[in-house]
């Protein structure tokens, strides 16, 4: 399954100047990026990324044919977060309040009708989630994100 990791567009704008040059989810937080983060909490062999146009040349999206979580690449994953992602169904997604956390499709190149029509199960996460949405939010959970990267 691809994991692709997309740049929420009500928070990227917040994180500039650090999301002019990279996406969201390649920031650091802690020893590890947020892109690090999920792939090493999901197991998987590779990430990509769904950001700005004259971003995606360093940070491809990769191969999106067949199944994909789409993650959204401002959230900072733990161990309850991960096992709420990893029992997702196809067309189902997971939220916080309004905020997408993550999206399981059934085929990674359905992106543009997710956007479109909206997924057709939401659930809300069990407890709420560390979103990165700031500047200062880096500095503020570094600490904590140090101790969880260990």
């Amino acid at each position: 399954m691809h994991v692709l990791l997309f740049d929420d567009p009500a928070i990227r704008p917040h994180l500039l100047p650090f999301t002019f040059t990279r996406p969201v989810a390649a920031l650091r937080c802690g020893i590890l990026t947020l892109a690090e983060k999920w792939q090493r909490r999901l197991g998987a062999p590779a990430v990509g990324y769904l950001t700005q146009p004259y971003l995606q040349a360093k940070f491809p999206a990769g191969d999106v044919a067949g199944p994909a979580l789409l993650l959204n690449g401002a959230v900072c994953p733990d161990d309850l977060l991960v096992r709420q992602v990893q029992a997702l169904g196809p067309g189902q997604g997971l939220y916080c309040d309004e905020v997408l956390v993550a999206a399981h499709l059934a085929d990674g190149s359905q992106i543009a009708e997710l956007i479109q029509d909206g997924l057709g199960e939401q659930k809300q996460v069990a407890e709420p989630v560390t979103v990165i949405s700031r500047p200062w939010h880096l500095f503020l959970r570094n600490g904590a994100e140090l101790r969880r990267d260990f």
